[in-house]
């Protein structure tokens, strides 16, 4: 399921929900059009895998504020991506971890993912 998630106050499209990924991932491409410069990266500790099956050497890991819902009714957390220079449709990945952190529940079949917040539950619709 893809949906758009903000990031740092940026709007992010095509972010992939894949609660079988231990990572969160930022690709290059987006993590560069939000002006936050190479400096802003922590050295990366592991390479990753499944990227095709070919191991991929992140550029670095930074931690970000991502939230959903509105300004009366958001849910925020803090999220540790690996930025990685790869080519794909989309341009990042939730993986299982924040999924939790943020206690959300996927619908894959109504494309839906439901986030508890202060003042009731948030709807995030997504695509295939």
């Amino acid at each position: 399921m893809f949906i758009n998630c903000n990031i740092r106050g940026y709007v992010i499209h095509d972010v992939l929900v894949d609660n079988c990924s231990s990572v969160d991932i930022l690709m290059a491409k987006a993590f560069r059009q939000m002006n936050l410069g190479d400096l802003a990266l922590k050295p990366a500790t592991n390479p990753l895998c499944g990227f095709g099956g070919i191991k991929v050497e992140a550029l670095g890991e930074i931690t970000l504020q991502v939230s959903f819902g509105e300004i009366t009714n958001p849910r925020i957390e803090c999220v540790t991506f690996d930025v990685v220079d790869v080519n794909n449709p989309y341009n990042g990945t939730l993986g299982r971890g924040t999924l939790n952190n943020f206690e959300a529940t996927l619908h894959s079949a109504n494309l839906v993912m439901k986030i508890p917040a202060y003042k009731g539950v948030i709807f995030v619709y997504g695509s295939e």
